[in-house]
């Protein structure tokens, strides 16, 4: 029988020897240096950071990962002229990738390995349970064995660990891709309401670092149908985003008001990183058992998302450098809005009312028909 294309590359990934434009000391542990290897090495617009507040604190680090098969120079046509591109970045860190996981599965208290090929699909599935938290037993969940689409067969096992691990690829003739995650628990003693109150003193604080900012007042106004609808909608229907948060019960708010915020395209990445510095200092860092969540896309113009439960509001930040737009940075900042479900516009970036199925703009912004 052939064998797959994907596990030769696998295999000889792991037998390959390794070289980084950037090399770090090592840990002794293939995960954590891993993580820091990918963190210098892997590709732009591939890093997503997440953290979870409360009793346990969470983190999880996902990467998504492409290597081309076979030849890593490629050559292709664009704008009418030949180019060439050069993959070789992208083929070492799949390859030093795959032996980090050779080398963790030796060590690791709970190793799940399975792969397919079939229907001309390749699938790759690791999960790692690297220690246990302390005062826990280390358990195994989301066992799934199942045909998707008719052609890719995905298996997928998590562990409830102090610290995992999950790589999932998928290859085809041309490519392999795969999402690398890591996750780490930590007990934080007891749970603490979420304060808005750091936060929104440094949002609010802003035009202090940032010159010609502008700050605009927003309400969006909807009914429990257009959230309805828009919840049952794999592509959220009529432009409308339905906000159903944990730590929440299932009362409609009709309205929410916040502010938005535009940075000129010359300082969005400055406020982006005093963005995330200051969630990462008061919350990430210094209260860890407050109930938050927040994540950072790195690459993909400083995107973050931060939620907040407080004992009878929630708060809801995201911010965004729309690259194919103006380039501007744009936070959105709903600092309370009561307990419950609610929505906000697709195009949050642009709107700054919506009222009876109106939607006005900020100034100068055309929306495409």
């Amino acid at each position: 029988m052939k064998r797959s294309i994907l596990f030769l590359l696998l295999l000889s990934g792991i037998m390959a020897a390794c070289t980084s434009d950037k090399k770090s000391q090592s840990t002794g542990d293939p995960i954590e240096d891993l993580m820091t290897y990918l963190d210098e090495n892997s590709p732009d617009r591939s890093a997503t950071k997440s953290y979870y507040g409360g009793h346990i604190f969470t983190t999880r680090k996902e990467y998504s990962l492409a290597s081309p098969k076979g030849e890593p120079v490629r050559y292709g046509m664009y704008k009418g002229e030949k180019v060439k591109w050069d993959l070789s970045k992208e083929a070492e860190v799949w390859d030093s990738t795959m032996r980090a996981i050779q080398a963790a599965c030796g060590t690791a208290r709970q190793c799940y390995h399975k792969e397919s090929h079939a229907r001309d699909k390749d699938t790759v599935y690791y999960a790692l349970a690297l220690e246990a938290m302390e005062g826990e037993r280390i358990s195994q969940y989301d066992v799934k064995e199942e045909e998707f689409s008719g052609n890719i067969i995905f298996q997928g096992v998590r562990f409830r660990a102090g610290r995992a691990f999950v790589f999932h690829a998928t290859g085809d003739e041309e490519w392999n891709h795969a999402r690398v995650e890591y996750i780490t628990r930590s007990d934080e003693g007891k749970e603490r309401p979420f304060d808005v109150q750091f936060i929104a003193h440094d949002i609010n604080a802003l035009g202090k670092f940032i010159d010609s900012l502008k700050v605009y007042d927003v309400s969006y106004e909807y009914t429990e149908e257009d959230y309805k609808k828009a919840d049952e909608s794999l592509d959220w229907s009529d432009f409308v985003i339905p906000m159903r948060q944990v730590h929440v019960d299932s009362t409609f708010n009709p309205k929410v008001c916040g502010k938005l915020y535009v940075v000129p395209k010359a300082q969005a990445e400055k406020a982006g990183k005093m963005l995330e510095q200051w969630i990462m200092t008061n919350y990430v860092k210094a209260q860890r058992n407050t109930l938050f969540s927040t994540t950072f896309q790195e690459g993909m113009g400083w995107n973050t998302l931060f939620y907040g439960f407080g004992d009878d509001y929630n708060t809801h930040l995201r911010a965004h450098a729309n690259e194919s737009g103006d380039g501007c940075y744009k936070i959105l900042f709903i600092e309370r809005v009561p307990k419950g479900t609610y929505c906000i516009p697709y195009d949050w970036e642009n709107v700054l009312r919506v009222k009876d199925g109106k939607v006005e703009y900020i100034p100068g912004y055309k929306p495409q028909k």
